[in-house]
């Protein structure tokens, strides 16, 4: 899923994909891909670049989305 939220940790709006698990209580498998945009797309899947803040740190990130 991607949205358009207010991020604290950017202290601005920000486009954030995370990866919904289907069931409301069970936790997020990969942490919050925040300023997420399409960087790719091809008919196997498309890919989503932006930044992940894992304990405190900024780690540039992208995700490879297919289904499977």
């Amino acid at each position: 899923m991607v949205n358009s939220t207010v991020c604290a940790q950017l202290g601005r709006a920000t486009n954030m994909a995370r990866v919904d698990v289907g069931m409301p209580l069970d936790p997020d498998p990969l942490p919050p891909l925040l300023d997420a945009t399409l960087a790719g797309m091809a008919v196997t899947g498309f890919v989503l670049s932006g930044i992940e803040y894992i304990d405190g740190c900024a780690y540039a990130q992208s995700w490879w989305c297919r289904e499977g």
